[in-house]
């Protein structure tokens, strides 16, 4: 097995297939930024050839020679109210629906979320918007943001 380090992030490549984790917490998205553009080259097989930062640096889009656009969201932890403020089963993840109609209209392919324990997830930008539009995940937070929400089942794990 090998690994790859950067940061505080290390990428383990196995025979069984490949594991992803962050040694400790992380601390912000700009750490994350190296081993993820290597996690999209290698589930991807295509290379970035460009990664710039949005909503203050919590936010990067990285932008493969195919086109494909990918946002990651850095997360200290999941949506953990989800099923209590939407009366379903679970947890889930937010995303301010400003974000997602931006990603809609840049046309970003996928939302990748890190989240600071180590944990990698992917859902299409369209499937996150759908799903909360029809679903009726879309909420107005105590800070006054709208957000559109989805269960955390819905996310696929990048391992």
């Amino acid at each position: 097995m090998d690994y790859i380090c950067c940061d505080r992030i290390i990428i383990a490549h196995g025979y069984l297939g490949e594991m992803h984790m962050i040694e400790t917490e992380m601390e912000s998205a700009r750490k994350c930024i190296n081993p993820i553009k290597e996690l999209i080259e290698n589930k991807t097989q295509d290379r970035v050839t460009n990664i710039f930062p949005i909503n203050n640096e919590r936010h990067f889009i990285f932008v493969t020679e195919r086109g494909m656009r990918y946002q990651m969201i850095f997360k200290r932890n999941f949506f953990m109210s989800f099923g209590k403020i939407f009366n379903l089963k679970g947890i889930g993840e937010s995303v301010n629906s400003e974000v997602v109609q931006y990603a809609l209209d840049v046309d970003i392919h996928n939302f990748v979320f890190v989240y600071a324990e180590g944990k990698v997830y992917t859902i299409p930008v369209r499937e996150f918007h759908d799903y909360a539009v029809s679903h009726n995940t879309i909420r107005k937070t105590v800070s006054n943001e709208n957000t559109m929400s989805v269960p955390i089942g819905l996310l696929r794990s990048w391992k």
